[in-house]
């Protein structure tokens, strides 16, 4: 009998909504936040065909995002990957590719186990240019699709002193390959960051190469210098940066190669981030996530959270506290965690006026009692101002809110009582 894992593979998209709307209940919500994303990055190599460069694409598709079905004591599973490449402008079609990829796990529960992930990868020769590609991925058993668009630079590469694109990676397999970091995410309180990349040069040279890490938002800087011979032809460089303790946000990695002789340089940067680990990727900020507690945490917490001076003992903390709130702490993912700051994303970006989303009246209890059961939505009423009424029937509430000067600034008006304000999940 065939047993088969149906998770469906989910991707997010962004809708442009019009300010102040509340999405309706769903039930749902809080498995599709836990849901692992596919992962998709490029970089580019020097090709062996004249004028041209080469183009590598590297997917990473987590287990718990297919189908796998039971045969001969396996489980199986297969998806396929289509790439259309057009013109920068995306109205022309240059030429499509598709392919298979096969999987097998040895028993259920590796088919099952969120830390499993398949890395597809394809080679594409083309001259240097902006392109715009359509990606379509296709899970054989389920039928289920992701499709997503990226804008890829392909970039000129001198052969005669050159530098590939850098690529972040996690570790090496039994074979050595290396195994890139497709996500790009590195976890707080990493002290070493790998880093892999090709030299390319027309003749043997001693060069000095400088590592430079540093946060967009900060003058948070850290840099590495190394010296090395390059022999003529394809230099293959890894390396290891460290000791570094990075703090959460988004961070620039650039290499310099000079030249002893004739002081000549070539450079490339790479964006990453750090995050917490098993912590939901919109936290990007310790401080922003603490002050966004206030719906969870007592005053109390936070007050001590924000005035920890260390920031490892603030992060510490920080994560002590939402490993208490942990409704299953035997897994590495916290539920009550990803559904809070889920929540508080929603309302960042849904009714966001004067002040943050999430401090915003349909923010508070937005993210106190999750979605409305019902929405009644009335912008254009004659003798009234713009107003929305939200339905909980579950606590056998309902939330009045007033547009009161017409510019989509929503204000509750309804009479509080009791402890509805008090989070649920």
């Amino acid at each position: 009998m065939k047993i088969i894992v149906k998770i469906f593979l989910t991707v997010a998209f962004i809708s442009q909504i019009l300010f102040a709307q509340a999405d309706y209940v769903d039930r749902d919500k809080a498995k599709k936040a836990l849901s692992p994303k596919i992962y998709f990055d490029a970089y580019n190599y020097l090709s062996e065909d004249s004028g041209k460069t080469e183009l590598k694409m590297f997917f990473q598709i987590p287990y718990t995002s297919l189908s796998f079905i039971r045969k001969n004591n396996k489980f199986l599973a297969s998806y396929s990957i289509e790439t259309d490449f057009y013109d920068s402008s995306g109205t022309h079609l240059l030429f499509e590719k598709l392919w298979k990829e096969k999987l097998a796990a040895p028993n259920y529960k590796s088919a099952r186990d969120y830390k499993n992930f398949n890395i597809s990868s394809k080679k594409f020769s083309l001259t240097p240019g902006v392109y715009s590609v359509k990606i379509l991925i296709t899970d054989k058993y389920s039928l289920s699709k992701v499709d997503f668009k990226k804008k890829i630079t392909v970039r000129k590469i001198n052969h005669e002193f050159g530098i590939s694109d850098l690529m972040l990676y996690q570790g090496k397999s039994k074979d050595g390959r290396i195994i890139p970091n497709i996500k790009n995410i590195v976890s707080s309180g990493q002290d070493s960051l790998d880093v892999f990349f090709y030299v390319y040069s027309g003749k043997e040279r001693n060069v000095l190469m400088k590592f430079r890490i540093y946060g967009i938002e900060s003058d948070e800087a850290f840099i590495v210098n190394s010296s090395q011979l390059m022999k003529k032809g394809k230099n293959k460089i890894t390396f290891t940066v460290k000791p570094i303790k990075l703090k959460l946000g988004k961070y620039n990695l650039g290499v310099a190669v000079i030249d002893d002789e004739t002081e000549k340089s070539v450079s490339i940067t790479k964006n990453f981030f750090v995050r917490i680990k098993y912590f939901p990727p919109s936290i990007t900020d310790l401080n922003l996530a603490i002050e966004e507690m206030q719906y969870i945490a007592p005053p109390s917490v936070i007050d001590d959270l924000l005035e920890t001076k260390d920031y490892n003992e603030r992060l510490k903390k920080f994560e002590e506290f939402w490993k208490s709130k942990d409704p299953s702490p035997d897994t590495p993912i916290n539920e009550v965690l990803y559904e809070y700051y889920r929540r508080v994303d929603y309302a960042n970006k849904h009714f966001e006026h004067y002040f943050p989303g999430w401090k915003t009246d349909m923010g508070k209890v937005y993210i106190t009692l999750g979605p409305p059961h019902q929405v009644e939505r009335h912008p254009l009423e004659l003798g009234t101002k713009p107003y929305q009424v939200w339905y909980y029937y579950d606590i056998n509430r309902e939330f009045v809110f007033v547009d009161e000067t017409g510019f989509g600034d929503y204000k509750l008006i309804t009479p509080l009582y009791g402890d509805w304000y008090r989070y649920r999940q």
